[in-house]
């Protein structure tokens, strides 16, 4: 990770985009950076989380910083739009991305979790990354590792600093991240 660090200093960016593959804790990566910077600076955004029943997981959940929480996906869903035995709600998806649009103030970090198949059957969704993405504002997001079409277009950006979490590495990922205040946030109340 020193080396991704390094060049994206370099690069001077300040928008991220996490990969990884799956329970390798990129979710829980992106809870501890809003826990951080929820502290200091004006976070919105987005989390996705498992829905479980007697241990077996049954859907997906997506909920605002703010609060607002809808199920993105689940298995007795009845959708056109599906991934594996998930059906998704673009209705429900949609609804959270304009309950966020709808947050009045600008935040200084948009904290993403995540950019992936199901989130991007929404042409709604679709628009605000590509609109967050082009924005002042820094930027944290997790992203599928191995999606093609748009989710590759959109991890291909040369404008975004690509980092992958895997397990040799997020014990200090977190730590090494703001260590080196790659965000470029000064600490502020508000």
């Amino acid at each position: 990770m020193t080396n991704l660090l390094n060049s994206s200093i370099k690069k001077r960016t300040n928008k991220f985009l996490i990969t990884g593959n799956p329970g390798t804790g990129k979710t829980t990566l992106i809870m501890q950076f809003a826990q951080y910077y929820g502290q200091c600076c004006k976070v919105n955004g987005f989390y996705t989380r498992e829905i479980r029943r007697s241990g077996h997981r049954i859907g997906f959940s997506i909920a605002t910083f703010q609060g607002t929480e809808k199920i993105l996906a689940h298995v007795d869903y009845s959708s056109q739009y599906r991934i594996g035995r998930y059906g998704v709600s673009l209705s429900n998806l949609n609804e959270v991305i304009q309950v966020i649009e709808a947050h009045s103030e600008s935040p200084d970090i948009w904290i993403i979790d995540e950019i992936g198949k199901m989130e991007s059957f929404s042409d709604t969704f679709k628009k605000f990354i590509e609109t967050v993405l082009c924005g002042m504002p820094a930027v944290i997001a997790t992203i599928a590792k191995s999606a093609g079409g748009w989710i590759s277009l959109i991890r291909n950006r040369q404008d975004l600093m690509l980092l992958e979490l895997n397990y040799q590495n997020r014990e200090h990922f977190f730590k090494n991240f703001i260590s080196n205040n790659l965000l470029g946030l000064e600490r502020k109340s508000h």
